[in-house]
């Protein structure tokens, strides 16, 4: 049980990211102008890693979760999340691309 509850615990922290990341974008999409949005996105990048390894250190010290299943969790959401990151800026990208109306 002591594994589910890491699993559950990590899927949280990643919701959390998932939260900020949605966040950022829409401002990001706000910006009026490209180089604020890259500002945005990239402040966004340190905030969001900035509060998964907070994330992180409050769980490995105030909670007895199982560490491998919990790290390894955050670990594999947080590629899983990179990659459909990708995804989306790559279809954004490919959808504005001029000769595209």
């Amino acid at each position: 049980m002591d594994g589910w509850l890491a699993v559950a615990v990590g899927v949280g922290v990643m919701a959390g990211q998932a939260a900020l990341r949605v966040c950022t974008h829409r401002l990001s999409r706000r910006a009026s102008d490209a180089h604020t949005a890259l500002a945005v996105e990239v402040g966004g990048v340190v905030v969001r890693m900035g509060g998964v390894l907070a994330g992180m250190a409050l769980v490995f010290i105030f909670t007895p979760v199982h560490e491998e299943a919990f790290a390894g969790t955050v670990l594999a959401l947080l590629v899983l999340s990179l990659v459909v990151e990708i995804w989306v800026f790559s279809r954004r990208e490919a959808l504005s691309a001029p000769g595209r109306e």
